[in-house]
């Protein structure tokens, strides 16, 4: 792992790049965004790996509601939602993860200590979602706990993304962390900076973070 190159801009916004096996001075193009699980969800933060916010379909003609859920108590935050391939819905409310029907219902719920990031859902069912308690917690689609990660740090705020081959990416105050699909922890790398936003996936493996400066950072590959 090195450090290429530096650039400082604006009030001290940095872009970090962690690129697996790029060469030295090779040019990283623009990503093509990974299509999300299937046609009809919005599987993780942003609708993709890349957080395009593009739905291929429009929207309500009117302004009609068509129902409303409410949480287990006053006052009690809520994430950003996330959509399944089969219409279900997951959103944090208060301690728990909420899964709700397409109809407004409820499904299951999920204590997980205050989940502050919008939840994410793997291709293998795996729904994931970071905590005010700092962990990376996994559930399976009835709800039950698969494993936690714990990162170490602050709470969690930006939301994780889940790459092709299964790999959780999420960042804490100073950390991006890689995390296998079993919760085994894959690496994890100290940008030196507070890490602003979720993490994003370019289509040739490379991870995106903002922290506080613009530099670029090339970790090596592993052999």
């Amino acid at each position: 792992m090195r450090v290429i190159g530096t650039i400082t801009a604006g009030l001290g916004f940095c872009l970090v790049l962690l690129a697996a096996g790029c060469r030295s001075g090779s040019v990283v193009g623009p990503p093509n965004p990974q299509p999300p699980a299937s046609a009809s969800s919005w599987s993780m933060f942003g609708g993709d790996a890349q957080h395009t916010r593009c739905s291929p379909f429009k929207g309500p003609e009117t302004a009609k509601l068509k129902w409303v859920f409410h949480t287990t108590g006053p006052g009690f935050a809520i994430t950003d939602p996330l959509l399944g391939p089969d219409g279900t819905i997951y959103v944090g409310a208060g301690p728990e993860v909420r899964a709700l029907n397409p109809d407004g219902t409820a499904k299951w719920y999920s204590p997980t200590y205050w989940p502050s990031t919008a939840p994410v859902l793997a291709a293998d069912g795996t729904v994931y979602v970071g905590s005010k308690d700092g962990n990376l917690y996994a559930l399976n689609l009835d709800g039950s706990q698969k494993w936690l990660f714990s990162t170490g740090g602050d709470a969690l705020y930006d939301s994780p993304v889940v790459g092709v081959d299964g790999t959780v990416y999420v960042g804490n105050s100073l950390n991006l962390h890689a995390v296998n699909p079993d919760g085994s922890q894959k690496w994890v790398f100290p940008t030196g900076g507070e890490l602003s936003y979720s993490p994003v996936l370019g289509a040739d493996g490379t991870v995106f973070v903002g922290e506080l400066c613009l530099c670029q950072y090339v970790p090596s590959r592993r052999r």
